[in-house]
């Protein structure tokens, strides 16, 4: 809902308006309606005018309450006007939409939006070669066994609809109510996580990176901004970033900025997909979750055993399997001893507030 929505203008005080973007009156006004528009605004003025109100910061308030209502005849006019919280969309068959998300974020290839039991992807036409691979890849996920099957699918997308609009390619995507985008857990947390979870994020990395090379697949694209965690089960789903997936051995077709950061020269010279950057990928998740892009600042830290700062800023043995064996069987057990669960009382509600 909006500002004025769900508040009486009365106990609107003037942080709650400067807090606003001046390029998102949806927040502010209740409805995409010129006149409505226009009578909130007068109220509003009246009730900001430093003649009327004592407040030190009402000329503030007042120049963004302008800048809002400018904007938003603006929207209006151009019909687009977004609903806080909803996606909205026409298809090309003329079919009206509407997709409810706790929260909105840019990506490389267009927008993600993060609701409770789905994520949706909203990528630019003009990548449509990359959204067709995704689509191919996820569609054609292979399982080892019947057992495996419902465990695997449940870290691994599933496709739940696909709609196409004048100039996006959307793709929802099943997520469970109870996980997070990584990336957000890591702002929650101001930006580093204890090391112990840490420790159970980078086992559940390497699961998955097991089963891409049983797969013979390569995803390219693991970040905090492609996993979703679920703080309560320790769990991992690699949602994000099938863009980028390929067969090993085969010409990728691109790599996001993150991912090219990490890969080495000789790779981006010859981009053959390989494990080993997977693999690469998995270590500088880990550095990153510990508070340290670079590592360097980890070296010497009392706070992170170091046999686990070791292991986050060395090279991969290039084989998933073995990095998962010294991992589990070295790095843990010298860094934290016997295996313990290790409770995480974070929960989606705690990230993603209502706005």
């Amino acid at each position: 809902m909006t500002l004025l929505a769900k508040t009486k203008i009365e106990d609107i005080g003037a942080d709650q308006y400067l807090a606003i973007s001046e390029k998102d009156p949806e927040r502010l006004f209740s409805a995409c309606d010129k006149e409505q528009v226009k009578q909130e605004y007068r109220r509003l003025m009246m009730r900001w005018h430093p003649d009327r109100n004592p407040d030190p910061r009402a000329k503030d308030v007042m120049q963004r309450i302008a800048q809002l209502y400018d904007e938003a005849n603006k929207k209006i006019d151009k019909k687009t006007w977004e609903i806080p919280n909803v996606f909205a969309f026409e298809t090309t068959g003329g079919k009206k939409k509407r997709i409810h998300y706790l929260k909105k974020l840019p990506f490389e290839l267009g927008e993600m939006y993060i609701a409770d039991t789905n994520v949706t992807f909203a990528v630019n036409k003009t990548e449509r070669d990359l959204y067709r691979n995704a689509e191919s890849i996820i569609s054609k996920l292979t399982y080892p066994d019947v057992k495996m099957q419902p465990k695997l699918q449940r870290i691994l997308p599933q496709i739940k609809y696909q709609f196409e609009t004048p100039d996006k390619l959307i793709m929802v995507l099943n997520k469970d109510p109870d996980e997070v985008l990584l990336a957000d857990l890591l702002a929650h947390e101001k930006g580093k996580l204890d090391p112990k979870h840490t420790a159970w994020i980078i086992s559940r990395l390497h699961n998955l990176s097991c089963y891409l090379e049983w797969a013979g697949l390569t995803h390219n694209a693991m970040s905090v901004d492609t996993c979703f965690v679920s703080p309560k089960d320790h769990r991992i789903s690699l949602l994000g970033g099938w863009w980028y997936a390929a067969k090993e051995g085969a010409k990728l077709k691109a790599l996001p900025l993150k991912t090219a950061a990490v890969a080495t020269p000789a790779l981006l010279d010859k981009p053959i997909a390989t494990k080993t950057l997977d693999l690469a990928l998995i270590r500088a998740m880990g550095r990153e979750i510990l508070g340290d892009s670079s590592g360097m600042s980890l070296i010497g830290s009392k706070d992170i055993p170091k046999k686990m700062v070791s292991w986050v800023n060395g090279a991969s043995s290039g084989d998933a399997k073995e990095d998962f064996k010294v991992w589990s069987n070295d790095v843990l057990t010298s860094s934290f001893g016997a295996r313990r669960f290790v409770e995480m009382n974070i929960t989606a509600n705690d990230i993603y507030q209502p706005q």
